[in-house]
């Protein structure tokens, strides 16, 4: 019943359902297992130039804003020099790491990996999501595709334990 109701939430067929449970250690390596068989590994070259699709930034009042990219071609090395293709600004990298899970500073991000860039950047707005991050060269490559144009958005939960604490 349990795997009935999984293929049909996520599509996966029945037969390749994984049966699980982290508290009593069942089925962990079988999941690891079909995570390695079955998602491709990511694709990119190191050798072209670099290409990184940010998905995500926040700012931090001592490092200033801190982007998290995924590197589509290239890499990307402390102490060189990166370009927004948004805004044309150019800035000066000082670290980039992984997470795992927390941030872990990494000698550079190569093509396929994903990870943060700090680079001294003082506005979130110079590093939008969905902006490409180049090195600065004449020729600029294409730009990383996004899913779509994100905005900020905000929502709220009210919990009224009686009818009476509406607000109105």
């Amino acid at each position: 019943m349990v795997a009935e109701e999984i293929a049909d939430v996520t599509g996966i067929p029945r037969d390749q359902v994984i049966f699980a449970s982290a508290k009593q250690g069942i089925g962990t390596e079988d999941i690891l297992e079909a995570v390695v068989a079955r998602v491709p590994p990511p694709r990119g070259d190191p050798s072209k130039p670099l290409r990184a699709l940010i998905f995500d930034s926040h700012y931090d009042i001592y490092r200033g804003v801190i982007t998290y990219v995924r590197v589509v071609d290239g890499e990307i090395i402390p102490k060189s020099r990166i370009r927004m293709m948004n805004t044309d600004k150019v800035h000066d990298v000082d670290e980039v790491g992984w997470f795992a899970p927390r941030p872990q500073p990494a000698e550079k991000l190569t093509a396929g990996e994903v990870g943060y860039v700090i680079a001294a950047i003082k506005n979130v707005v110079d590093a939008r999501v969905g902006d490409t991050i180049t090195t600065r060269s004449t020729e600029p490559p294409s730009r990383c595709r996004a899913t779509g144009r994100s905005s900020p958005w905000s929502s709220r939960a009210s919990f009224h334990p009686t009818q009476t604490s509406f607000p109105t």
